[in-house]
């Protein structure tokens, strides 16, 4: 069983897949939308 810091390490570890990693195998394309901040009521 692994202690505290050893799961903390892990969970950092910079090779762990990101959420790119995985739209990159799921989807053949794939476009980033990011608002422009300006809409409000």
């Amino acid at each position: 069983m692994k202690d505290a810091w050893d799961i903390v390490q892990m969970v950092r570890s910079p090779d762990r897949p990101t959420a790119l990693d995985y739209i990159d195998n799921i989807f053949d394309e794939f476009l980033e939308l990011h608002g422009d901040r300006c809409f409000r009521r």
